[in-house]
């Protein structure tokens, strides 16, 4: 059984002093009522608020994962606990968010999730101009615009995989990577000639073979889809299927 304690820290000089100056109780309900109840510390409570209930948010999900004595995974560990803990932490607290709240925190997502996705690709388009442009349809200044297609492109795909009710397919590759070229690149789906991508240390599939290929990682996901927990799944695919994916933006790249 777990204890809580309230500890402060200070520094002085170039050590950091640490005392417990209040014990909260084994139940992390009533320690996160307590802390607050605790006067003499009030200001420097305040100041880290944020991290106190972090900390208990944290706690209290892992601690119902415990409860549910899971069944070990091989591929994730002790971090199965961390990860279900956030899938509880999503289905009790977003889940309930009114459908306003929802959208807005889907599209800030989006926004966050293009602007990442597309920057590692080399756009140059910020953080405050992405959400410019797809938010308020601000066209940034001195940006291409294949740099400003890609953006929207992005969030284009993100937003009609996020209502699809259709299951993991070539035609739904396919389909999502004609959305992510509109306007940059004419050619679209699978590639059909050889390629290499330079640098690298893998030999990519040859273009006549690369729609099977993708029909046998096809074949192992559906294979084990129900055995397998979602995020080591998706891992695993994203892995087998990362070459596929670099040959893809190497062709839209070559366009330039």
């Amino acid at each position: 059984m777990p204890y809580y304690y309230l500890r402060i820290s200070k520094r002085k000089g170039n050590k950091i002093i640490s005392k417990d100056i209040a014990y909260l109780g084994s139940d992390v309900q009533f320690a996160k009522k307590a802390v607050m109840k605790i006067s003499k510390y009030k200001n420097e409570i305040r100041k880290s608020y944020r991290k106190i209930n972090l900390f208990f948010e944290t706690e209290h999900y892992s601690n119902k994962v415990k409860e549910m004595k899971l069944k070990k995974d091989l591929f994730l560990g002790e971090d199965l606990i961390d990860i279900e803990a956030c899938r509880l932490h999503y289905i009790d607290h977003y889940e309930k968010f009114d459908n306003k709240t929802k959208k807005d925190f889907i599209e800030e997502f989006a926004t966050h999730f293009a602007y990442n996705t597309t920057s590692i690709e080399g756009n140059t388009i910020t953080l405050e101009e992405a959400h410019k442009l797809l938010a308020e349809g601000k066209t940034p200044k001195d940006r291409s615009l294949k740099e400003i297609y890609d953006i929207q492109n992005t969030e284009g795909v993100f937003n009609k995989l996020l209502e699809s009710k259709k299951g993991l397919s070539n035609s739904l590759m396919i389909e999502v990577h004609k959305g992510l070229v509109e306007n940059i690149d004419k050619r679209k789906g699978y590639r059909i000639t050889d390629n290499r991508v330079f640098k690298s240390h893998f030999d990519s599939t040859p273009g006549a073979y690369v729609k099977a290929d993708m029909g046998l990682l096809l074949k192992w996901y559906s294979e084990n889809k129900k055995k397998l927990h979602p995020l080591v799944l998706v891992s695993l695919f994203h892995h087998s299927s990362k070459k596929f994916i670099l040959l893809q933006m190497e062709m839209v790249e070559l366009v330039e």
